[in-house]
């Protein structure tokens, strides 16, 4: 959700997502959610612009709470590719879509399938996809496996980026391996190196240097014991703020939405929606609760797509709070929203 490129983990902090979000038009709050019209529906799904897509129950980057709020539906959700398809045949404005699975199989039957869709349909062409995999899931006994990788060939490769999760132990020689085989396909790749504590990032200082590597990230995770990790590269202080050069325009939209937040959601394999995986509440394509989140998320202002500095303590009364950084999903997973050292 809200990803960026960085080059150093210690010059570029926070992570701050480049966006476009537009605020929403006035339009949502004279409708009659128990009457919509086609057209009023279509309108209301056009503010949904990014879709997290699991294509199984595999949620490796969750948190424990996320995992948990899914599980209620079940340990394995069966993929429901038809409803999936249907609702995304919906969703106009599509302009980025995650993909999420531990099964390389399923990435060229789902992404061929609704690029083929699109086309018929000539919308969302200029759709990018973002394809979820770990190093190590093409390999078996650190050898390239031929049906996954072939899987990976068999995916109609227009507009796709792979964002190739890197963690310790890191296997060199396995590395090099997926290295060189994404090098010969020539697809763009996002290489994400996964820091759990300091060393991890001399670890993968080396690896960039060596491989040369242009495109990645650097995303810490907390594992409840690393917090120094997050003080010394995630925590802005002042002087942070004040050289971030944040334009007016950008301050507007950080009084009204959450760039990080707005316009996505999270489809799970069975076709339930989510706005926010930290809680339980799901809604459907096929009724109207689809088009009441969404004028909730708008209008009330209580989800994330609305949850802006000056409604979380302590950073309600800051004197910079929109020119902090909008809150992301750090702040959600540690539950705490002053991830700064100004006091």
């Amino acid at each position: 959700m809200g990803d960026v490129i960085v080059r150093n983990i210690n010059s570029i902090k926070p992570f701050i997502p480049r966006n476009n979000t537009k605020i929403s038009d006035s339009i949502i709050e004279s409708l009659q959610l128990d009457n919509l019209r086609e057209s009023e529906k279509g309108h209301l799904l056009q503010h949904i612009t990014q879709v997290d897509l699991y294509l199984d129950t595999i949620f490796n980057h969750l948190s424990n709470n996320e995992k948990k709020q899914i599980s209620i539906y079940g340990n394995n959700l069966e993929l429901n590719t038809s409803k999936i398809l249907y609702l995304l045949e919906k969703l106009l404005k599509i302009k980025e879509i995650f993909l999420f699975s531990n099964d390389l199989l399923l990435y060229p039957k789902v992404i061929n399938e609704i690029k083929a869709m699109y086309k018929i349909y000539e919308i969302n062409e200029e759709c990018v996809y973002f394809i979820h995999l770990n190093y190590t899931q093409i390999l078996t006994n650190n050898t390239l496996d031929k049906i996954k990788s072939e899987s990976i060939i068999d995916i109609n490769s227009d507009n796709c980026i792979f964002k190739i999760t890197i963690n310790v132990p890191l296997i060199n020689e396995q590395f090099e391996i997926v290295f060189d085989f994404f090098i010969q396909l020539s697809i763009p790749v996002i290489y994400i190196f996964i820091v759990e504590q300091e060393k991890d990032i001399e670890l993968f200082d080396m690896l960039i240097s060596e491989y040369n590597l242009e495109n990645y990230e650097i995303k810490p995770v907390y594992t409840g014991i690393n917090l120094t990790l997050f003080k010394d590269n995630v925590f802005v202080n002042e002087k942070d703020i004040m050289s971030s050069q944040v334009s007016a325009k950008e301050i507007s939209i950080r009084k009204e939405i959450n760039p990080n937040f707005f316009g996505k959601i999270a489809i799970l394999p069975n076709g339930k929606i989510s706005f926010d995986l930290q809680k339980s509440n799901y809604t459907e394509i096929f009724d109207n609760s689809l088009y009441k989140q969404i004028y909730n998320e708008i209008t009330e202002g209580e989800g994330l797509w609305k949850l802006t500095r000056d409604k979380v303590e302590p950073c309600k009364t800051c004197m910079y709070k929109f020119l902090c950084p909008p809150i992301s999903e750090y702040e959600l997973k540690l539950k705490s929203f002053n991830l700064c050292t100004y006091n």
